[in-house]
């Protein structure tokens, strides 16, 4: 099986490092974007239903802190565990591909 040809049909040249880096960089945000939403929406959502990781915190804050409860540290708690995934992820694609995932470059920069 040959290898993709690049656009301008020379098979010798490699995609340019920048232009791979910017795609990799693009997906990534996208993706985790996605992810935060989700997550974001999920814990809502548990927090209204008192199921999930938001029904696990908060029957850990009546058990441990004496009956009192605060609805804030479910969705804080909820968003923290569910975001450790997405850091690990960007640990993983980033020893993958070799390329660092970095900040926004906004035009003019």
């Amino acid at each position: 099986m040959q290898p993709p040809v690049p656009p301008n049909g020379n098979p010798n040249q490699q995609p340019s490092p920048d232009s791979r880096h910017e795609k990799i960089n693009t997906l990534w945000k996208i993706i985790s974007l996605a992810y935060v939403l989700t997550a974001l929406g999920l814990s809502f959502y548990w927090e209204m239903k008192e199921t999930g990781l938001c029904g696990m915190i908060m029957e850990w804050q009546l058990s441990f802190m004496d009956d009192e409860y605060y609805p804030a540290l479910d969705i804080l708690g909820a968003l923290l565990l569910l975001l450790i995934p997405l850091f690990i992820g960007k640990f993983v694609v980033e020893k993958v591909t070799g390329v660092k995932i970095d900040n926004v470059k906004y035009p003019g920069q």
